[in-house]
């Protein structure tokens, strides 16, 4: 249950930060990776992630450029 409720408030934390930084060039600063490698996140899942996180937000403004799903 306590790992359950950690893994929440960790994805909670990562679509607050997603949804900040959705207009603005970022890094993703050592200790935010070491934050993820506490919580038992290895490298490759960082990195799917994050590459998951970029295809979507290269789709998305591709939507919005073109307005596709718009009525």
């Amino acid at each position: 249950m306590i790992k359950q409720l950690t893994e929440a408030a960790l994805q909670a934390e990562i679509e607050s930060h997603l949804t900040q930084d959705l207009n603005r060039n970022r890094k993703i600063l050592k200790d935010e990776i070491d934050a993820l490698k506490e919580f038992g996140y290895n490298d490759v899942q960082i990195l799917e992630a994050v590459a998951i996180t970029g295809y979507f937000n290269y789709i998305n403004t591709l939507s919005n450029v073109f307005g596709l799903g718009q009525d």
